[in-house]
This record gives C-alpha cells, sequence and structure tokens, in this order.
C-alpha cells in the first residue's frame, strides 16, 4: 500500500490514545520522524534519478535541487570539451585569485547558502525613441541614472548619472544599444538582457543586480521613468525572495560567460521530502513504511509525554530492531555487487603507462 500523510496522523493518534494531536502539530511530527529515517542510513532508495542544472552567466555557483543531500556524481553535459570534477573551497579560492581564469575543467565545491532571488521586470519599447529623447532609471540606493538617446555618438557627456545611447536605424537596433548602456552605467543595480522575441515591440529583460528584496520596487519608487512615452514598463520590481534556510549549491570556477541550460547533470542522494498536508502522498518504498510508523509514534510520544517518554532510548532501541536492520539489509539487496574495482595504478598502466611511468629508471631498493 503507499502510506499517506493521513495515515499517519492516525498513527500519532492511536499511540496517545487521543482523537486530537500535540499541539506542535502532526506534520512538524511527520517530517521529524522523516528526516531522522533518512539520516539513520545512507539508503538506497534514495539515489534520485539524475537531474540538469543551468549555468547563468557571470554567476559563480548553481544551486542543487532542492532535495540534496549527498552527491553521488557530476558531469557537464559537454564532456567531450569540458569536464568537472570536485575540489576544496580553499582550491577555489586559489584558482579565482589567478590573473588568467580559463580552464577545460570546472571545478566544484558543495557549499550552503541563503537562496536569495533577484527582482525582475521587463521594458518594453514601442517604437525608436527620438534623438535626444530621454530615460531615466532608479534602483532604489543608488543616485538615479538618466540615459539619453542620441544619433550621433559623443554628444552626451557621460557620468555616473549621465548615459548615452546610441540610436539604431530600428527599435530593435536601440533597444540592444540600450542594454548595454545599462550594463555599462557604473553605479546602477540593474542587469539588462536585450529580448528581441515579440515583433513589432522591442523588450528589455531587467533584473536587479542584487538577489532579495531591495529590488522589490513598487510603482512609489519611480523605478523607470519614461519622459518620451516610448517605453511602457510594469509597475513593479517584482520577485525578490531574501533570506530562508541555507540551501546547498555547487560554487564553480572558472565563471560561466553565457546563459547554458542544461549545463551539469548529477546524480544525488536525496533527502527527506517535506510533508505540507493530510492528502500527501509520503515518499518511501513499502517495505519501510512500518519503521518509519514507529518512528512517528516515538516522536508524538517524546514531544506529548517528555517527562515520561525518553524519545532518545526509544530511537536508540529502534536503530539496534531487526525493525531497523531488516529494512537497511533489504536496501542493500538492490544493488549486491558494483563490479571489478577501477581507477588503480594496474589499470592506469593498461591504458597508458601514466602511473609507473619511471619503473625502468628506478633504482632497486638497497
Amino acid at each position: 500500500m503507499t502510506l499517506t500523510a493521513h495515515d499517519a496522523i492516525r498513527h500519532i493518534q492511536h499511540t496517545l490514545a487521543s482523537d486530537s494531536v500535540p499541539a506542535v502539530g502532526a506534520m512538524r511530527i511527520l517530517n521529524d520522524a522523516g528526516n531522522f529515517l533518512v539520516n539513520m542510513n545512507n539508503w538506497r532508495w534514495l539515489e534520485s534519478e539524475q537531474a540538469t542544472l543551468d549555468f547563468a552567466k557571470d554567476t559563480s555557483y548553481v544551486w542543487l535541487p532542492g532535495n540534496f543531500r549527498e552527491l553521488l556524481g557530476v558531469q557537464t553535459a559537454d564532456g567531450l570539451n569540458q569536464g568537472i570534477q570536485m575540489t576544496t573551497q580553499q582550491k577555489l579560492l586559489e584558482l579565482r585569485a589567478v590573473a588568467v581564469a580559463n580552464s577545460f575543467v570546472y571545478q566544484a565545491a558543495v557549499v550552503h547558502a541563503q537562496r536569495q532571488v533577484a527582482a525582475s521586470s521587463q521594458l518594453t519599447c514601442s517604437s525608436n525613441p527620438a534623438d535626444t529623447n530621454t530615460a531615466l532609471l532608479n534602483d532604489g540606493i543608488n543616485p538615479a541614472v538618466t540615459f539619453t538617446f542620441s544619433t550621433t555618438a559623443g554628444t552626451v557627456l557621460e557620468t555616473a548619472t549621465a548615459r548615452e545611447v546610441v540610436r539604431g536605424s530600428t527599435s530593435a537596433l536601440t533597444m540592444v544599444a540600450f542594454t548595454d548602456a545599462i550594463n555599462a552605467a557604473p553605479a546602477l543595480y540593474f542587469k539588462a538582457a536585450d529580448n528581441n522575441t515579440t515583433s513589432p515591440d522591442s523588450k528589455i529583460n531587467l533584473t536587479y543586480a542584487r538577489p532579495g528584496l531591495d529590488g522589490n520596487l513598487g510603482a512609489e519608487a519611480s523605478w523607470f521613468t519614461d519622459t518620451n512615452s516610448k517605453f511602457s514598463a510594469a509597475p513593479n520590481m517584482t520577485g525578490g525572495i531574501g533570506g530562508g534556510p541555507p540551501r546547498p549549491r555547487l560554487d564553480i570556477w572558472p565563471t560561466p560567460t553565457t546563459d547554458s541550460l542544461a549545463a551539469v547533470t548529477v546524480y544525488y542522494r536525496a533527502g527527506w521530502m517535506a510533508v505540507e498536508n493530510d492528502n500527501q502522498f509520503l515518499y518511501m518504498p513499502e517495505w519501510i513504511e512500518t519503521l518509519y510508523l514507529h518512528l512517528v509514534r516515538s516522536f508524538a510520544r517524546g514531544y506529548e509525554r517528555e517527562s515520561e517518554f525518553n524519545i532518545a532510548v526509544m530511537l536508540d532501541t529502534l536503530i539496534n530492531s531487526p525493525l531497523y536492520l531488516s529494512a537497511q539489509q533489504r536496501d542493500k539487496e538492490m544493488t549486491p555487487s558494483f563490479g571489478a574495482m577501477a581507477g588503480g595504478a594496474a589499470q592506469g598502466v593498461i591504458n597508458n603507462y601514466d602511473y609507473f611511468w619511471n619503473f625502468s629508471s628506478t633504482a632497486n631498493p638497497s
């Protein structure tokens, strides 16, 4: 049978001989029991299917899946020309300090950080701005920057708050120049990307340069002002998310210079899939459900009757019980063998002699 959260909650009520659940909440008990379950052993049933990760331009990291627990395998999509290997955080620091950041192999290390998301919006150009037309961008922190569209380059004296956009023959070409001008502004927390995919309007995707809540600029912030009615923009910069629990990611070197979808493929051991509602199916094989339900009952008693029920003692008993040992054995049986040992010096000799390259020139031991 497939276990649901509702079924597990009934075990909470049954072990407490009550129609209600403890004040800490049923979901808390189910998730605490589930997290303990996945931490009891390196279960093979948690070795998930492969997942793909995307590279983002000028971003020196890539987020791992939300339920990531342990990295089992990693490979770049273009394995023929570019590889990836795991290293330490110290090695990444050393590599990022070198003057030349080119390599045929990406270096990566698993780290944890808050996953903040940058706010974004979009500018749409309805017609090509005329000579001397202006637009203003205000990131809410730095002084606002005025962009002047010019038919002849060099007619605007550029400063930190005054930038020139050389007009093209079409609005699409002008938007390319506008995109470059936004990205080149020295004190402006916006990143622009040209998006000429819709005709006849030309578009620019704007992303706040700092992830987090700072980029959620409302209409009252006047984050974009069009002085000549050539543009339309959403009234708000939205989508910025800040804070939250630490999440796993791969810090990488060198930093990607272009966006790349499905750049890396990983196999990973998953963690507990959080339970959020009564109707949710619990992610586990049927043969481990009994062990999980015993954990649920133990956590329920431990939280509700702490003075008379020592949860640590019960969990220790479960770890040494036939219930856990049989589940562990059942899990091991799925992959009884990984084949012959590989990667040793003998194999290297067969392939290319690298490991014993000096075997004929080394003197015998005295």
